[in-house]
């Protein structure tokens, strides 16, 4: 959910995953949508890093929920969070 995460260095995570933006990753997976053809990079036309909570179906968030969780369960450790998404998911509460 757009945080930091430091992984776990005894465990074994996704090479994919270092560096990326899992939540999106993790949003087409759920939506069994291919990886290879839907991860969009930084650097490419349409990349939005930000998916709206509000926008994502109770099975999302709870799957998204769960992978966070995963993580913490496996010793990795939230460092940060992203300050742009949290600002960008507030403007959609108000």
């Amino acid at each position: 959910m757009q945080c930091v995460i430091q992984s776990n260095k005894e465990r074994w995570v996704f090479g994919s995953w270092k560096g990326h933006n899992i939540t999106q990753r993790n949003l087409l997976q759920f939506d069994g949508k291919s990886l290879d053809a839907n991860n969009i990079r930084h650097n490419e036309p349409g990349y939005r890093p930000l998916p709206k909570l509000c926008n994502c179906s109770d099975g999302e968030r709870e799957y998204l929920m769960q992978s966070l969780e995963g993580q913490l369960h496996r010793g990795g450790k939230i460092v940060s969070q992203y300050e742009p998404f949290l600002a960008d998911q507030k403007r959609h509460l108000m």
